[in-house]
């Protein structure tokens, strides 16, 4: 069961209790306890979060009423990330499910399209916001890394495609794009490749 460094909030009939560690075993995840049925609930099984990578949830969170703030890591534990999570309780906790559903894939829908244009020397990608998050968008930063595992920005800005040039024929490329919201909050894409075609230029002699 969860043992040290958690966080606990009660909230009406509910204790929450957020992360925690066994032993050598981090937590990441959310539990509810109904204290008039002295049962237990799961709000978020931690499925998702690297959890070698993170200490338990407790160590880089906190909670405002029922409200959990966490700061995300990375792998370096350079906090770059906030998680704002809106705990607010039903009567059924499979309304709170479903709500929390619907938000995920609201937020998975971020993503590139295949229909790349390719040339010798450039490449002209285009990606799709999450349809309900469009309105919300500040700007998208597209990435992209070439064969040798370099990653450079290439474009920030409120649109939707970018003509990469300068690249080199018959190479591929990956590319990944960022959607930042008004809030400062963000998602990333699934990253793509697409490979530059063959250039039919002869060399100089």
């Amino acid at each position: 069961m969860i043992g040290g460094v958690c966080l606990c909030c009660v909230c009406g009939r509910y204790l929450i209790v957020a992360g925690g560690i066994d032993g050598a075993r981090r937590y990441n995840d959310i539990f509810v306890l109904n204290t008039e049925r002295m049962e237990w609930e799961v709000i978020d099984n931690g499925e998702g979060v690297e959890i070698l990578s993170w200490k338990p949830r407790g160590v880089y969170s906190a909670f405002q009423g029922s409200r959990l703030l966490s700061v995300k890591p990375n792998r370096d534990e350079a906090l770059d990330e906030l998680e704002i999570t809106d705990i607010q309780l039903p009567e059924s906790l499979e309304e709170l499910w479903q709500q929390r559903a619907a938000k995920s894939e609201d937020l998975e829908k971020l993503e590139i399209r295949d229909d790349a244009q390719t040339f010798p020397n450039a490449i002209e990608v285009s990606w799709k916001a999450p349809p309900k998050l469009v309105d919300r968008v500040d700007r998208f930063k597209l990435m992209m890394a070439n064969n040798t595992g370099v990653v450079k920005e290439v474009c920030q800005g409120k649109y939707d495609r970018f003509r990469v040039t300068g690249l080199r024929a018959n190479t591929e490329y990956v590319f990944c794009v960022k959607a930042i919201y008004d809030d400062g909050t963000h998602v990333w894409s699934e990253s793509k490749g697409f490979k530059t075609r063959f250039s039919t230029t002869l060399p100089a002699r």
